[in-house]
């Protein structure tokens, strides 16, 4: 699981899974329920959470949410990265039901205690936020063991906390970018589909500073689409970057659940532009937290390297 939420990290997979500063053992934050009216007063509470966070085992947190089309995730989110699972299912006030086939089910209802509960947030530039919720517990059954077995839960109660809902979730963040800037971003894929079904995104903010290295895989199972995303921190010289008559040549050796090494060979940069493209070639991969091994450089990927700085701004 996440311990700080990093560039990388919001890229990927959103806020709502970042981790908040006044939360409990660290527990990632299902999404705040739709509607902005409902819920703002003590006598309009959210009758329920719309999803729910509960620990798994091996150290990793599982969080479900409602997704479109009447599908429900759930994401199993430890030190190193994630994977979730979308299947056919329902998040509603009166509760949570989802068929994930070999990996469990979901079928649970929304007991509320009768009791209301505020959550308040100071954010920097919203002033202070209060949301109500009529505080309660879901009781079922939810049974869900990740692929390979990386982690399990059986439970058949999960009680409402405060601590489900992050900071950043509640105040809303924006990202500001500078070209040309002090930081190096890497991001390489498939030709024309970048983003699908590998990625992997390498971000350094500035020469002497960690480098934050992300992956992530796309692949469907027959009604379950699997969404798998890997992440590390490596020293800053785990990212060398050279350049010679505007040709760019960066050295990739980034740390676990990341494997090999890998180098990145860009053509001249263009006049007027901050982007060299090019090829990524050599034995980098990585292995995701259910043990699915990807390869992330070969002749079948594309690669593209900017000097650029990025910024989280909390809202």
């Amino acid at each position: 699981m996440l311990k700080r939420l990093t560039i990388l990290a919001v890229i990927f997979i959103g806020i709502f899974f970042a981790f908040s500063a006044g939360a409990s053992a660290g527990a990632p934050a299902p999404e705040v329920p739709p509607g902005e009216e409902v819920g703002s007063t003590a006598a309009d509470p959210y009758a329920s959470p719309f999803g729910l966070v509960a620990r798994s085992s091996h150290g990793y947190w599982l969080t479900v949410n409602s997704r479109q089309g009447h599908r429900v995730e759930v994401e199993a989110s430890g030190a190193e990265g994630s994977v979730a699972y979308t299947a056919p299912g329902s998040v509603s006030e009166a509760g949570i039901h989802a068929n994930l086939g070999k990996y469990g089910r979901i079928d649970m209802r929304w007991v509320p205690s009768g009791k209301v509960s505020e959550k308040r947030v100071k954010c920097r530039y919203k002033g202070v936020r209060r949301h109500f919720y009529d505080a309660g517990s879901y009781v079922g059954t939810l049974r869900f063991r990740g692929g390979g077995g990386f982690t399990s839960v059986h439970l058949h109660r999960v009680t409402w906390r405060r601590s489900w809902y992050s900071d950043l979730s509640a105040c809303g963040y924006s990202l500001s970018t500078g070209e040309p800037g002090a930081g190096v971003v890497i991001n390489a894929g498939e030709p024309g589909h970048m983003s699908t079904p590998v990625h992997l995104s390498v971000y350094r903010p500035h020469t002497g500073a960690k480098v934050e290295y992300g992956a992530h895989s796309e692949a469907a199972e027959g009604r379950i689409k699997i969404s798998r995303r890997a992440y590390a921190e490596g020293a800053t010289h785990s990212l060398t970057v050279t350049a010679t008559n505007g040709a760019t040549t960066a050295t990739i050796n980034p740390p676990a659940p990341f494997y090999g090494e890998a180098t990145f060979e860009g053509a001249a940069t263009l006049e007027h532009t901050n982007e060299s493209k090019g090829t990524l070639t050599g034995e980098l991969g990585v292995e995701f937290p259910d043990g699915t091994k990807f390869d992330l450089a070969g002749s079948n990927l594309e690669a593209v390297l900017r000097q650029e700085s990025i910024n989280i701004i909390p809202g």
